[in-house]
Formats: structure tokens, sequence, C-alpha cells
């Protein structure tokens, strides 16, 4: 950039401005327009200036990317480049001299592409982002930058076009520029309201200016045509879709025009076209942007669709199969039937279809260039005719019959046999044997359809009332017809139903009777049956007398008639034919006795009386506890005789032996009684009983008498802990003995054995009882002492020791006194030793068993053992996580320590300055510096130690101490000088990060903040080794200032629609609007409340209003603005 000369530099509103031929552009002072979209900022002259604006303000709440192409001159240390600008104020806005042309418009926001390089600037051309027409790079206004202009290239004014794009993103608040399609520079910032007061509505345009040194600068908007084929094929017939992609450097495609190569045209971003016919056709897109335009073309291939012809429709009748021909394909299509009902195999081109009802098939052919085509065949289904041969039909044999068919219009029946016109619709058939007949009928359209009807023919029933009948007077006879289904009986008097198969007759007279029978096909026939009746004789008899059981009854007849015969029935399954039978009833009770006399003609008469026969008594003994006893044993006789007892008799047999003495007997009804002698057994016993009728009836039973065992015993005498043993030496006189109840005399001991072993469990005198019984049941007692010495008990105890610690052992043992003679240890390791007490050290852990036996002077012997566990130690170990760091070190300590079996339950640990821990696994935090060494004691479960210490474990580094303090915290950008105190310790590097993008390394660093802001101050600091880190924060206020325009024109046109007030650094805000006489229009305390130009609701008449502006800034300063505005219309 080259500077004027102090005194020199003017900020100049340009003149002679003139509106481009494109009515979108505005060109100021040297500015031409090169072409439809190009522009010369200046030409290669000195003292030249020129700007060109955008005539259509733009809303910075949306977002843009512009593309141009530059041309920054030919001649390396020419003057002075080219800016991009936005700005509210004017599209003849620029500046001429040394300020690249946008110097002094403010407010606004600068791209520069800066190519002189002044003092102090960078030795290459340069860009920067510069707000408020401030061409300083030192001060507030300079947002980014200076970079160099090109990442390629220091030079730029090349005699070439490069490519300049930039994009706003007003979400992120993110403004970007590229250079040849490279990111140059990135400023995040809220442009609208730090730039311009909040106001969004901004011109966009290029400035240019030369002085003493000059360079040809220029700028273009590109327009960039382009389209895609976005259907997925292009066939003849389909329509072909295009889709334009252009783009433009700035505003929007106004027209887009095609031309597709066919005489056909459009218009439009997305279009279709179809073409009539296949070939190759050149597609041309013509788009206009800001009244210029430009084309491109592209060869597009259109193809042919598939070629063939399914044939012409068909018919069918019902049930019927077509097959269907594809003609005209070459093969490799993609075949789509539909439908598919009916079709064989829809896959191929040739299916075979059997539609059940009119189809139209539609084939869907895709080839292999997406081109598709289809084709349709109509398959009509006839339906077939229903033919009708009429119901089923049954005759009787010689019967004629009409037979009627329909459901066509030529008929067909078969077997013609015994039919009268087998080819006529109605015909009469006359068979004589049941035939099934097939009618064939067959409709216009030549479909067929067949049905049966079946004449059967019965044959006439044969009709039988069977045999003639002879009955007796008072007698029914039922009559059985047979042949048909259905009978007619005549005459119908004595009948109990004519119309019947089986009527009954219950007449008293002989008649004649005819049936006719009609079968289940309504055939009819006759036959006839005589009946003949017979009158009765007469049956008599007495009631016999009752008799017991046993007793013969005898009967006597009084029945008379002529040339009878007799039958009796005594009721008991028993008969006689005798005139006055006798008769012995087999059992008792009341029996009906009948009488049945039957004369010469069959005719039968019968009386019927009761004869009773009284039942003996049923004697019921029972002796308790069964028929089989020992001598003296008392038995308990019982009669269980039930019913009426008039008498009971018992006799004992027990004299049956000695014929000089009688039985005893016993006329009670339950008598008890003893046999003294087993020898004269078994015994009969008798049990007589007489009933209230006279009745007598007894019952015997047979009792066996065994004699009773004599019981005894011997015993050994043994040690307390041995088992005694027992020898039986019972005996018995008849029976042998075979049972044996031991009861050893200790309320614990029983046995069943004859011989029995028994382990008391201590010494001391036991009567031991023996019952002995024989195989007859019978049982006896003997009782004897039984004796047991005692044994030492044992009782010893051991000390559960660690590895290598002396095992104790007590022994509680008794007695211990001399009546012991021997005491002997087995340690359970292979070692021994004899006395009464001991101690022993195991060489190894582990678990052992221990036995102390003792002697006594009876020789009895016992043995105690019990068991006693030496536990291993632990073997302690641990690692270390980071053993070297900085104070506070935190060090992590794990345990690794193991035993051979059991559990680690309690850990010491020392960490060497003088804090110890408990944990397992312990966090230590080292605070001061040195080296320190730790140790571990580990402690079992069972109490077993071992410790572990390590030297010199730990180093704990000093860590330094970064300290300063911030001065003043909140400061004006007019004196933003960071002061601060600096108080480190231990530190021997300082590393500053002062929040705005400057660093320092050294110890206070001095800085003067150039932007308003909150900016934290970072220090690290580090010895070597360590490091810390400090934060701090300093606020630097923005300068205050305030905006009022001069006038708005709220005319709906989205351009300067209100009016306010708007600056930086505002705390509170007052507007008043009010008229040339005074009257309050309108007020706000907000400064995003605008006046509209409004008052009540309507708009107020074009003029000057006053308007009264009450600021207090953030420095609690007061700012009345007071003055005049014009509202224009």
């Amino acid at each position: 950039m080259k500077l004027l000369k102090a005194g020199l530099f003017t900020a100049l509103l340009v003149v002679g401005s003139t509106l481009s031929g494109f009515a979108q552009y505005q060109t100021n002072g040297n500015a031409v327009s090169t072409s439809c979209n190009c522009w010369r900022l200046t030409p290669a002259a000195n003292t030249q200036n020129g700007s060109v604006w955008n005539v259509n303000l733009f809303d910075l709440s949306n977002a843009f990317t512009f593309n141009f192409d530059v041309f920054l001159g030919c001649s390396d240390g020419g003057a002075d480049g080219i800016a991009f600008v936005l700005q509210p104020l004017s599209i003849n806005a620029g500046s001429s001299g040394g300020g690249i042309g946008y110097q002094g418009i403010n407010p606004s926001f600068a791209v520069e592409m800066d190519n002189y390089q002044n003092g102090g600037e960078p030795g290459y051309d340069h860009m920067a982002f510069q707000q408020n027409g401030d061409v300083s790079h030192g001060g507030g206004n300079n947002l980014a930058g200076p970079v160099q202009i090109s990442a390629s290239s220091g030079n730029v004014e090349d005699c070439a076009w490069h490519t300049f794009s930039v994009s706003w993103d007003p979400v992120t608040q993110v403004f970007q520029a590229y250079f040849d399609g490279v990111l140059r520079l990135t400023y995040t910032g809220d442009i609208i309201n730090n730039i311009f007061g909040g106001n969004p509505n901004v011109y966009w345009g290029f400035t240019s200016a030369t002085g003493g040194a000059n360079n040809l600068h220029q700028f273009c908007n590109a327009l960039d045509p382009g389209f895609i084929v976005t259907s997925p094929a292009q066939c003849v017939g389909l329509p072909t879709d295009f889709q334009s992609n252009s783009t433009v450097a700035t505003g929007f495609v106004t027209d887009y025009q095609w031309d597709f190569g066919d005489g056909s045209t459009a218009s439009g971003t997305s279009v279709s076209h179809t073409y009539a016919a296949a070939g190759v056709y050149t597609v041309t897109l013509t788009i206009t942007s800001e009244g210029c335009t430009e084309s491109t073309s592209t060869q597009v291939t259109i193809n042919p669709a598939p070629n063939f012809t399914l044939g012409s429709d068909q018919s069918i009748c019902d049930g019927e199969s077509y097959q269907i021909v594809a003609n005209g394909l070459v093969g490799g299509e993609q075949l789509l039937w539909n439908p598919t009902t009916g079709l064989d195999n829809p896959a191929v081109s040739n299916p075979t279809a059997t539609p059940s009802s009119t189809t139209t098939y539609t084939l869907g052919v895709l080839d292999a260039n997406g081109c598709a085509a289809m084709d349709d065949i109509e398959i009509t289904v006839n339906p077939l005719p229903v033919a009708d041969a009429g119901a089923d039909q049954t005759i009787c044999e010689g019967d004629v019959t009409t037979m009627d068919g329909s459901g066509a219009v030529q008929y067909s029946w078969s077997p013609t046999t015994d039919l009268v016109d087998p080819t006529s619709a109605t015909t009469q058939a006359s068979p004589t044997t049941t035939t099934t007949y097939t009618l064939t009928v067959t409709d216009a359209n030549g479909c067929e359809d067949t049905d049966d009807m079946t004449i059967t023919v019965n044959p006439v029933p044969t009709i039988n009332a069977g045999a003639d009948e002879a009955i007796c007077d008072g007698q029914t006879v039922q009559l059985t017809a047979s042949g048909a289904q259905d009978y007619s009986w005549s005459p119908t008097t004595g009948l109990d139903d004519a119309s019947i198969v089986n009527p009954t007759f219950s007449g008293s007279t002989t008649t004649t009777f005819t049936v006719t029978g009609t079968d289940a096909n309504g055939c009819t026939a006759t036959d006839d049956i005589e009946v003949t009746v017979y009158p009765l004789p007469v049956a008599d008899f007495d009631q016999p007398s009752d008799v017991c059981l046993g007793a013969s009854t005898a009967f006597v007849n009084n029945s008379a008639g002529n040339n009878i015969t007799y039958n009796w029935a005594f009721g008991d399954g028993n008969t006689s034919t005798a005139q006055s039978p006798a008769h012995t009833y087999a059992s008792d009770g009341t029996f009906n006795v009948d009488l049945t006399v039957t004369d010469a003609n069959g005719c039968v008469a019968t009386d019927s009386e009761t004869a009773t026969v009284n039942p003996l008594p049923e004697p019921i003994m029972n002796i308790a506890d069964g028929q089989e006893f020992c001598e003296l044993e008392l038995i308990q006789f019982q009669n269980l005789t039930a019913g009426n007892v008039a008498s009971v008799l018992w006799d004992f047999g027990d004299n049956d032996f000695l014929p000089a003495f009688p039985n005893t007997q016993s006329t009670i009804d339950n008598p008890t009684f003893s046999y003294f002698n087993f020898a004269f057994s078994p015994y009969t016993v008798t049990l007589v009983i007489t009933d209230n009728n006279g009745c007598l009836n007894f019952q015997q039973t047979v009792i066996e008498i065994n004699d009773k065992p004599e019981p005894e015993f011997t015993a050994t005498i043994e040690c307390e802990g041995v088992a005694t043993a027992f020898s039986d030496e019972s005996s018995a006189f008849t029976a042998a003995v075979n049972d044996w109840e031991w009861d050893f005399g200790d309320n614990v001991g029983t046995s069943t054995q004859q011989n029995p072993t028994y382990q008391y469990q201590q010494a001391g005198t036991y009567t031991t009882e023996l019952i002995v019984g024989t195989a007859a049941g019978c049982f006896d007692t003997v009782y004897h002492d039984v004796f047991v010495n005692p044994v030492p008990v044992i009782s010893l105890s051991g000390i559960d020791t660690c590895l290598n610690d002396e095992t104790s052992f007590v022994n509680n043992s008794s007695p211990q006194d001399n009546t012991i003679i021997d005491w002997e240890w087995d340690f359970g390791d292979g070692n021994n030793l004899n006395g009464i007490s001991a101690a022993h050290t195991y060489a190894d852990h582990g678990i052992y068993t221990v036995s102390l036996t003792a002697t006594s002077d009876s020789g009895c012997v016992s043995t105690g053992t019990t068991q006693v566990e030496v536990f291993p130690n632990p073997e302690p170990d641990f690692a270390m996580q980071d053993a070297e760091g900085c104070t506070p070190h935190q060090m992590n300590f794990l345990d690794e320590s193991t035993i051979a079996n059991g559990f680690l339950d309690q850990y010491l640990w020392t960490f060497g300055d003088g804090d110890s821990s408990l944990q397992a696994n312990p966090v230590h935090t080292y605070q001061d510096s040195g080296f320190y060494d730790v140790s571990l004691t580990v402690t079992s479960f069972e109490g077993c130690v071992t410790a572990i210490e390590v030297s010199n474990a730990v180093r704990a580094n000093i860590t330094p101490v970064a300290e300063f303090e911030i001065l003043k915290e909140k400061v004006s950008l007019l004196d933003a000088e960071l002061e601060m105190t600096e108080s480190s310790q231990h530190a021997l590097n300082y590393y500053w990060n002062l929040g705005d993008g400057t660093t320092s390394t050294e110890v206070l660093p001095e800085h003067t903040y150039t932007e308003p802001g909150i900016y934290d101050v970072v220090l690290i600091v580090e010895n070597g080794d360590c490091q810390d880190t400090e934060f701090g924060r300093i606020v630097v206020d923005p300068i205050y200032t305030f905006y009022i325009p001069t006038a708005f024109t709220p005319d709906d046109d989205g351009i300067n629609e209100t009016f306010f007030g708007t600056g930086e650094a505002i705390k509170t805000y007052n507007m008043k609007i009010s008229d040339r006489w005074g009257e309050l229009l309108f007020e706000s305390n907000d400064p995003d409340y605008h006046w509209d130009g409004t008052y009540k609701g309507k708009q107020v008449e074009a003029g000057l209003y006053v308007y009264e502006f009450f600021i207090l800034d953030i420095y609690q300063r007061d700012h009345i603005y007071t003055g005049h505005f014009q509202l224009l219309r």
C-alpha cells in the first residue's frame, strides 16, 4: 500500500459516477465495464481511482459465498491493489490516494489485497481484513492478517487472472477469504452488530486506487453453466431429465434456456424432454445472471426401445391353456409379466397361461440400455355350459319315465338302449334294470359339459304273512310279515295296529288276515294267515306247612282239566312233574311255588303259593389269639353267633383221653379256660346253639397246647470299648428255641441274635435280660449280671502355630495316676515321643494328625487324636506406579504379596515420610521432595507376619509454583496495558499466553491489547522436572461511539425501513421521536426496537422530525443527542 505524504491524504466521495450498462452495478471514478461481467477498476496509470458497487442492498443475516476472478496487474512493485468492501452508505463510495479506494469508508468491512509494501509492512503482496476504512495494520481496526495473498507466491502482480472467493456464515459469525482456491484468512466476529451497528443491509463492491505507482486492476463475476442428466435411462418415448448445476459469482441465475438438439427448447433449472427418435443429440444450456449469458453443450445418446409382440388376443374354454410367445426379443432382456396368475413360468418369454377367467397379460421388457417397452394379450376364458340331466329317478319294474335335460344347444344321451330319442333334450326311457344315463351338452362356443342321471329299476316285492297260528284263549300272537317296507292288515279286529309289519292279535275267535305290503320304492303285493283260538284248563294246590332247614315239605294238588300234565317250580330252581310231590329245600327262606298245568291243546293255567323253610342257627365261635397256645395260658372263648339264640353250650374236650371223666362244659356266652397238660394236645372244642324256632346246630374247632422253653446264657468279661460276647444255653422239650430277645441293661443295647456281641459305652456292671421263644410262640425270661472294665479316656489338644514356631500339646486324659502304665505320642510327621506331656516343632506347614495311646494296668488300651495346623508365612512383595514424580506426588502402591494357602488379612505400609497405611493397595501423596524408603508388613488371616523393605523406592521432585497477579482486571481500550506482578517459586522457565495470540518467555512481559474483549492470561512455569500453571483474566472495554442517521425511507423496499441510533459501549438507551410541534410520536428503551414511521398504527407524512437520545455508556457517563432527520417516502 502506497501512502501519500502527510497532509496530502484526502478521503473523497468519488465523483463522475455512472451506472454501468448492466443495471445491477454502479461504476465510479475511473472504473469502466469491459464486458458483461468484468470491470476495470483502474488503468495502469498514476493517481487513478475506481469503484464498482452492486446496486442492491443484501442482508448479512443470510449466508453467502461470492466467487470472482481478479487481475492485480503486471508490474511487481506497482500500486496499490484491490479491496472487496461491504458498506451500508452509498453505491458512490470510494477514495483516491494510497488507501486502495476504501480508506475512510466508515462503517465498512474490507478484504484488501495490497500490492505495495510500505515501511513496516510485510515484504510480500499481502491480504488483510480491515474495518471502518482504516488501512493501518497495527491498530484495532485490523481484524485479521496481514498474510501473503497467494499461498504459493509472494508476487500476484504476474499479469494473470486469479480466483478470489469470500464467504460469510451469520450463524457461526465466520468470514473467510480464498485465493486461487486456498483459504487465506478467517475472521470470527459479529460483523452486523460490531461494525454495522445492528444494520444487516449492506452494499458489496470492489475499490482500487493508484498514486505515485500504478497497475492495471480488474475483476470479473464468473458465470459457470453446467448440467447433468438425471434420468436413469435415455430412451425413445420416455422423458429424459436434465438438471442444471450452474454456478455464478454473485447473485442468482435468472434464466435457464435449453436447446435439446432436435428443434425443441425449454426453460427452467430442471427440465424433461421426450425424444421421438433414437440418435445422438447435442444439448445446450444457456444461463443468464445479472444481464450476462453463458452457454455449455453436451452430447446425449437416446436409445431405441425394445420391439416385440405377443400376438393377437385368444379365446379358450374354462380349464384349457394357451402358450403366449413374445416374438422379436433378442435375448438378455429383463422380463416382467403382469399378472403372473395362471402362468406356469413368469420368468420366460413363452409361458403357458391357464387363466381361470378372462385375463389381459402385459409383458414389460427392459433392455441392456435401460429402455423399456410393453405389449399385452387378452385371453378370453369362455365358461363351460352347465349340463343338467335332471334328478335321478326310481321306477318299478315295467314302468316308463321321462328324462328332461337342459343347458346348451346340442344334446346327446348315452347309452341309447331303451330310449325313444337319444338326441333330444327330452326323451322317454323304460329300462329293465337300473341304468345311469350321461347327457353331453355343447354351447355356441363349442364348450362342452356333461351330467349324469340314474334310473333305478326296483323289483316288485315278495310278501310273506307267515305260517298259520294257534293260541289259547286270552293269549296273544304277533303276526310278522316280510318282503316290504309298509304294511296294511285286514280285517283289523283284534289287532293292536293294522298298519305295522308285526301287529299283535288278542282276539277270542279264530280269524283269517290278509296283509298288503309296499316296499321302499312304492311297489306292492299281498299274502294271507289264519289264527285259531283254544279254551284254558284249571290249576289249584294247598299252601304247605313251615319246616326247619333239612326237613321235607309236602304239596296237595287240587287241579282239573282235559288230559292235563303238571309242572311244579319250587322257587329254589328245582321242579317236579308229579301230581302231589314232596320237596326238601337246600336253604332256608320263603319260596314262591308255582304249579303250571297244560291240556292236550297246549293251553296252560297256573297257581302260586309260598313255602317257608326256617334256617338253622349258625354257631360262630372265636378264640382270642388264634388256635395255638402255651401250657397254663388263659384262653378266651367267644360266642359270636347272631340271630335268635335260645341256648348256648360249650364243650372244651379236655378229658376226651380219659373216658371216665366228663369234659369240662360251660353255658355262658364267652367263657375262659386253661389247659394244664401239653402232652395230650390237640383238644376239640364244641359250641352248640339252639334258636327260638327249635332249630339246633353246632361248630367245632381244634386247639394246640405247647410247652414253654427254659432260658439260660453266659457272657465274657471285657475292657471298655471291646465288645462283650454272649452265648445262649436255652432249651425246650418239644419245639426248638428260635427267638431271642436281649436287653443288655444299659438302656441302649438290644439284639435278636442267638449269640450276640455288644460293646458297652462305658465300664460298669449291667443286668442283662434274655427272653427266648419257641417256634410255637411260647416264651420265658432269665437275668444275669455282665462286667465291663474301664479303659483310659484320652483327651488331648494342640495349639495351631505359624511355621518355625513350636507347637505345644495339652494332655487332659483320665486317669492320670499309676493305673496308666504307658503313654505314647505320634506327631504325624514321622516323629514319636513317650511321656505324659509333649511339644514339637514342625519342618513344614500343613495339617498334622497327632495321636496319644494310653495302656492301663488291667490291659485296656485307648488312643485319641487331634489335629494341629502349621500355617505358612506370607511372602510380601509390592509394585509401584510412577516411582518418580513431582510434589505433591501421588503414588499408587500395588500389593503383590502371596501365601502358600489361606488368605492375607492385614497390611501395614510405611512410606518413609512418617505416614503409613493399612490398605492393601494404598494411594499416598508425598508433599516434600526427596528419596523415601518403603516397607510392607503382611499378616495372614491366621496371624502369621512377614515384612519387606525397599530403600530409596520413591523419588519426589519439587514442583514450581506459578503465581502472578493482574493489577487492573478491567481496563478501557484507550489504556489497555496489561499490568502484572509475578511471584512464582522454584521456576526456571516461563511460558505466557496473553489471550490474544501473543506469547512470551519473559519472566514478566509487557503487553497492550488493541481490541476490546475478555482475555484469559495463562502462565506455565517449569524447573526441568515439574511444571505448574496459573490463570488470570483481563477485560478490555470498547471505546464509546454513537451514530445517528440523517434520514430513512420506510417505503417497503427493504432498505432503510426504520430509524434508530447505534454505537459501541452502550449500557442504557432511550430514543424519543417528536414532530416539529413537539408531539411525542415514538419512544424506545431497546436499541433493537426502531421507529417504522407510523403513529398510532398509521403512516406519518414525509418531512422533518426531531430525535432525542439519552445514552448511558458502560463507564457510567451520560450522553444526550438532539437533532433533526428527514423521513422520505
